[in-house]
């Protein structure tokens, strides 16, 4: 009804460890970069800017060494997912065909993304599309409590039209 779902515990704590310190091998490695904010309609470009990412990113693929084991776990969870979802007529997701590779994101003490959107679509159409439709968030920390801040907000959509007005669905 809100678009948007919250799973505590979705893999359990054991997957959740063993993702965690895979992740932590990947920042140890050098493998996450300072990320890059995209320009509207082209994900792969962009220009890295303190004032809108704070994180250090990899896009990775959970099948290419034995790291990233838990990761293949989690995306086959969440391809099940979203195959629950795209073979519900009411949501209008069938012509989901693929995805992207997962991203890995790392935020020091203090980093923090900017209020932003995945995808700049209307109706899944236009110039600055990217052909985004879902989302998944999986946080590894253990020990958050709210009084760390860093709280996910989700925001209704605000999708701006092609003659530049805003569209509030």
């Amino acid at each position: 009804e809100r678009n948007f779902v919250a799973i505590d515990g979705l893999l359990g704590e054991t997957t959740r460890q063993s993702l965690a310190q895979a992740a932590a091998r990947a920042w140890e490695e050098g493998v996450l970069h300072p990320a890059k904010v995209a320009s509207l309609g082209n994900g792969l470009s962009g220009e890295q800017s303190v004032h809108t990412r704070t994180d250090c990113i990899a896009f990775v693929d959970p099948a290419s060494s034995g790291k990233w084991a838990p990761l293949a776990s989690l995306c086959r969870e969440v391809d099940d997912m979203c195959g629950a979802l795209r073979d519900e007529p009411s949501y209008g997701l069938a012509s989901i065909t693929s995805r992207q590779s997962p991203m890995v994101a790392r935020y020091d003490v203090g980093g923090r993304p900017a209020r932003h959107s995945d995808s700049h679509c209307v109706r899944s159409v236009g110039p600055f599309c990217n052909g985004r439709v879902l989302t998944a968030v999986y946080y590894l920390q253990d020990d958050w409590t709210p009084a760390d801040g860093g709280c996910l907000r989700l925001y209704r959509s605000q999708q701006v039209e092609d003659n530049g007005d805003e569209l509030n669905e």
